[in-house]
């Protein structure tokens, strides 16, 4: 999946984004799928853009972008690896936070699976949101920060730990709104004026054990290869 940003204007966001499939290990790619484009769904200052992509059991594919009207988070997906697909739809109401809606260009999304086949999605509008699809719909937003960082991202280890990390800019230097002691600062940049943010949840998923990385040997003398990790 990719982009195509439009840079007619200084506050001019996305423009159209695309999916292409492989059924050969990459190798060789049919012809791009123009999932979303500008069009008069959009406000003049909005088009498609930041799209996410993930697969799901044997052939589920899920795509996830910022839509109209304002970079609403839209989401579309398959059932037969990217042969069809089902109707694009938002994730949320476009009116949810009080008429703000599940929108905003400086953050994106990001999916990951866990052991039970469910596609987690961690974004962000107003505030910092996760949600978890299964059987064919998404589940009520559920409010992580109430704070709307950039760059969310995401990842599940051993099947069920859902681990979510942001960087929120705290432009007055402040320490920022934030206290609760189940959200992590793993690191800062200069001046003080933003926070890399670390949370965990488990889910009812089953655990899967890890297996270790295979340790390499050196290929010359006095090298040092890699070690497994746990």
């Amino acid at each position: 999946v990719w982009s195509e940003q439009f840079l007619d204007s200084a506050i001019a966001r996305g423009g159209i984004v695309h999916y292409a499939r492989s059924t050969d290990a990459g190798r060789t790619w049919e012809s791009p799928l123009v999932v979303d484009a500008k069009d008069t769904r959009y406000e003049e200052a909005y088009g498609a853009g930041e799209i996410a992509i993930v697969t799901a059991g044997e052939d589920q594919v899920h795509l996830m972008w910022n839509g109209p009207p304002s970079g609403h988070r839209w989401h579309k997906w398959s059932a037969d690896g990217g042969v069809t697909w089902k109707a694009a739809q938002p994730v949320a109401p476009l009116n949810e936070f009080g008429g703000q809606g599940l929108r905003w260009y400086n953050a994106g999304s990001d999916l990951a699976v866990d052991s039970s086949e469910r596609v987690h999605l961690l974004t962000s509008s107003t505030k910092t949101v996760h949600a978890v699809w299964q059987e064919g719909h998404w589940s009520a937003l559920d409010v992580l920060l109430p704070i709307n960082p950039y760059w969310p991202r995401m990842a599940i280890s051993k099947g069920n730990i859902l681990h979510a990390v942001s960087v929120y800019y705290y432009w007055d230097g402040s320490e920022g709104p934030l206290g609760t002691a189940d959200v992590e600062a793993v690191g800062q940049g200069d001046l003080n004026l933003f926070r890399v943010w670390h949370m965990t949840a488990q889910t009812d998923a089953p655990s899967v054990r890890t297996q270790p990385l295979p340790i390499l040997t050196a290929s010359e003398p006095g090298s040092v290869g890699p070690t497994a990790t746990s």
